[in-house]
């Protein structure tokens, strides 16, 4: 009769020939009836598998902020470069703020004038090749 008290709502009342045991009592999951995370709907007990490729989307790098930062990019974007590039060229490859363009244009016009750089018509740039 104690077992029975001491278990009132959480827990049924003890059986005929289980003693002093309890018996727990309480509903099914509510994840046992869901799919789990990922996996694909069933159809009359079969699964179904389909594969979507959305491809890697590649998110562009911000231009820096720094001036040391600033030339290592343009650096880098020149040596990445197959040929001669302009500064509008150069900053389609960081994400596009309202003084990207000015601040490539500004890093490669410095370049040009320290002889890092090569440009023959003032607007495509390219690293300087050395033999």
């Amino acid at each position: 009769m104690l077992a029975w008290l001491c278990c009132v709502g959480s827990a049924a009342p003890p059986r005929a020939g289980e003693g002093d045991r309890i018996r727990i009592t309480r509903p099914a999951p509510a994840a046992a009836t869901r799919r789990p995370r990922g996996q694909a709907a069933t159809e009359d007990g079969a699964q179904i598998a389909a594969s979507l490729d959305l491809g890697e989307t590649k998110q562009k790098p911000s231009f820096p902020a720094g001036a040391v930062e600033q030339t290592a990019a343009v650096f880098a974007a020149l040596a990445a470069a197959p040929g001669p590039r302009d500064a509008k060229a150069l900053a389609a490859e960081f994400r596009r703020t309202k003084t990207t363009e000015k601040k490539v244009a500004e890093v490669l016009a410095s370049l040009a004038r320290l002889g890092y750089v090569a440009t023959a018509d003032g607007v495509h740039y390219a690293l300087r090749r050395v033999a």
